[in-house]
């Protein structure tokens, strides 16, 4: 750059050139920066572009911007008659109801989470990995030895009572369930019958079998995994489950909702059980960011 600005006060480099006026200087200074970082630029995108090449929509590098990781979580204790504390953004309060002459950890509680609406490239695929915002839910159940029947009930629509039933209020209504000692996954109506898709379609029988104090699942758009303290690790990845993308519905409205219903189904108390003593409800962050 240095030589560039030598050069226009230098008249010998250009003998025409008689008298310089200091505006002159100037815009020639400036045309000089815009090609230095018109070139810096491009040289800038080549590499970014040669980088991004060939990785999946869910690998995409993460958007280096402030404020990527939703703060908080939301713990509930199930004890008693059932309380809650702490706020994040998206999920809810939950809303209790006492069950009678039941055992310790029977209070059943629901509550409703919102997610992000997903970046267009994200949409209708399976979101294996978190993302900045809130993309990816978590929810940790600490179980007592004590339990029977429903335990948990985490649904794409505000009608789910198990069994991939929803009383025909979203065709985007895949369901994971928690009853007795087998975790379970329902697909969505839209698979069910367009492609005749027997409902259960994913079932892990000894998730919440005995020794299983603590179960950790994971739901986001058309993802859902299953973990617990005896070293399950599974997840699902498939366009039937969770439609949090912005998929259309026959059915209902398009949204970004799930219910989340501990010792019952998200629908009523008419299904319900006991074994839930806490939760804890938060967005998962990329582990390559600090929360």
């Amino acid at each position: 750059m240095n030589k560039y600005i030598n050069r226009l006060k230098d008249r010998s480099w250009n003998p025409g050139l008689k008298v310089l006026s200091s505006r002159s200087i100037e815009g020639k200074i400036y045309y000089y920066k815009m090609q230095v970082l018109i070139a810096v630029t491009l040289v800038t995108l080549v590499v970014v572009t040669s980088n991004v090449s060939g990785l999946k929509p869910d690998q995409l590098p993460i958007p280096p911007r402030n404020g990527c990781c939703e703060r908080g979580t939301m713990s509930i204790s199930l004890y008693n008659k059932g309380y809650s504390y702490g706020s994040v953004k998206g999920i809810g309060k939950p809303y209790f109801t006492q069950q009678r002459n039941k055992p310790r950890c029977s209070t059943m509680a629901r509550l409703k989470v919102t997610f992000e609406k997903p970046p267009f490239f994200w949409r209708n695929k399976c979101l294996t990995k978190p993302q900045c915002g809130r993309k990816m839910l978590q929810v940790e159940l600490y179980l007592t030895k004590q339990r029977k029947d429903w335990i948990f009930n985490i649904g794409d629509s505000r009608t789910n009572n198990g069994y991939g039933g929803d009383g025909a209020t979203q065709t985007n209504d895949a369901e994971v369930q928690g009853k007795g000692t087998s975790f379970a996954a329902y697909v969505s109506d839209k698979c069910r019958f367009p492609k005749k898709q027997p409902p259960l379609s994913y079932v892990f029988k000894n998730a919440l079998g005995p020794g299983v104090y603590k179960i950790t699942v994971q739901i986001a758009n058309e993802f859902v995994r299953v973990q617990n303290n005896k070293g399950l690790n599974k997840y699902i990845c498939s366009d039937c489950l969770f439609g949090l993308g912005g998929q259309s519905d026959k059915e209902g409205s398009v949204n970004y909702d799930v219910y989340v219903a501990l010792n019952r189904v998200i629908a009523g108390t008419y299904r319900n059980g006991y074994g839930v003593c806490r939760a804890k409800l938060q967005w998962k962050c990329p582990s390559s960011r600090k929360k």
